[in-house]
């Protein structure tokens, strides 16, 4: 289940939050940023030293400017509290799911599935089917498979299409002989 859009990092962010641009994830916050906003001080305003030659008047290399932070806070709650909910959210569906992301024995028994269905998938389209009900399910295997554990290259179609069109070839050869 993907982070809310919230706790997407805007522009801004980095500089009003204190916060490194988020890196991978998609741009999303992750748990460390997020532990970061919780400890994000609650006064009201801070000092910034402001060094910019555009930005100063003339003669005067730096000064310091009050910046309040009721923005900031807000944004920081409104980031906090979308992703609690997504973290705990997503940990009741591991639960109900009985996933523990660390139980190395519950991948392997998802490997085992795994193999176990990609043998049966494989035997499916393996077989000459000699009805047009056989013919019918090796069509929805081709399509499921295409669809789910592949990407979106032409060597995995093809490669169902074949089959296909060796089943139909089999079957109207079958039919044709009576």
């Amino acid at each position: 289940m993907p982070p809310p859009e919230v706790c997407r990092a805007r522009k801004g962010d980095w500089h009003a939050l204190h916060l490194y641009e988020p890196a991978g994830c998609d741009g999303f916050y992750a748990d460390d940023q997020i532990d970061k906003l919780r400890a994000l001080p609650d006064e009201p305003a801070f000092d910034q030293i402001i060094d910019d030659p555009a930005k100063l008047p003339p003669g005067v290399q730096f000064h310091y400017v009050t910046v309040k932070r009721v923005a900031d806070k807000a944004r920081a709650a409104e980031i906090i509290a979308a992703f609690d909910a997504w973290k705990a959210a997503d940990d009741a569906l591991a639960a109900e799911c009985a996933y523990d992301r660390d139980d190395e024995a519950f991948d392997e028994r998802v490997d085992r599935f795994n193999d176990e269905r990609n043998a049966v998938v494989d035997a499916i389209m393996a077989a000459t089917p000699g009805t047009l009900d056989g013919l019918a399910v090796q069509a929805r295997v081709a399509q499921t498979e295409s669809a789910e554990n592949y990407d979106d290259t032409a060597e995995p179609a093809a490669k169902w299409c074949k089959v296909l069109a060796r089943s139909i070839a089999a079957l109207t050869e079958k039919a044709a002989m009576g």
